[in-house]
């Protein structure tokens, strides 16, 4: 086409891309989506599949605060706050998702599931505000868990309680992150891709990093004062894993 056409398509292109266009941290969204990593792929298909109450958790486990859409929703856990009215008919609402978790916390359980249906079911039958207590972890993570000899590793899963612990994020960039913790132990859980190639230490010792919540990242902690920092390698990932 002309040059006009091809301006056109790009402008319209980038205008579909709200979070790159404003800022905004968005989750399960399109504007990466064919770059999301495996698992992280997975959980939004099972996001979209979900019914409403396991959705509305699932998008709290993630981090979701806000949720934008045309329909009007009816249900305890959302409060809406806004009615943008616009072009579109209906307009816009603004609800504000209370099952929403920061994107760092500390647990003290973990609640173990197998597979992609025992995942399903162990949000089925359990509380809304799960996962402001606790995060879910695959059988086979929770057994590697327990054979591990590295700091941290003999925290076991406790009692459905909150956590309380003052966490202050000391630096946060793309391959690295650092965390300062005052508390009584459990996991720290940071609601970011788990991928291949990422690492922890607890005080400067290596520590477990699990698979939590079907995508996000936990790493277990004695109680007291401790700084625990994630190193990502990317070499890491092009390199053949290890045989036991």
């Amino acid at each position: 086409g002309t040059l006009e056409q091809r301006s056109r398509f790009q402008r319209e292109a980038l205008e579909g891309f709200v979070a790159a266009n404003y800022g905004l941290d968005l989750a399960f969204n399109s504007d990466t989506g064919s770059l999301d990593p495996l698992e992280y792929a997975r959980l939004r298909m099972l996001v979209n599949s979900a019914p409403p109450r396991e959705r509305r958790m699932l998008l709290g486990a993630a981090g979701v605060t806000h949720i934008v859409t045309h329909r009007t929703l009816d249900e305890p856990w959302l409060e809406r706050i806004a009615v943008l009215p616009g072009r579109t008919a209906p307009p816009q609402q603004v609800y504000r998702n209370r099952l929403a978790v920061p994107r760092l916390r500390v647990v003290r359980s973990l609640v173990p599931y197998r597979g992609d249906e025992g995942f399903i079911q162990a949000i089925r039958s359990a509380p809304q505000d799960l996962f402001s207590r606790a995060a879910l972890v695959e059988s086979d993570e929770l057994a590697r868990l327990g054979n591990d000899r590295t700091p941290g590793a003999g925290i076991r899963p406790a009692r459905e309680t909150a956590a309380k612990a003052h966490i202050e994020l000391l630096e946060d960039r793309g391959d690295r992150m650092r965390v300062r913790i005052e508390g009584a132990g459990g996991f720290l859980v940071i609601n970011d891709s788990m991928v291949r190639g990422w690492s922890a230490t607890v005080d400067d010792e290596p520590a477990p990093l699990l698979r939590v919540d079907f995508a996000f990242r936990a790493v277990p902690l004695p109680s007291g004062v401790h700084e625990v920092r994630l190193d990502y390698d990317l070499w890491a990932v092009s390199r053949p894993p290890s045989i036991p």
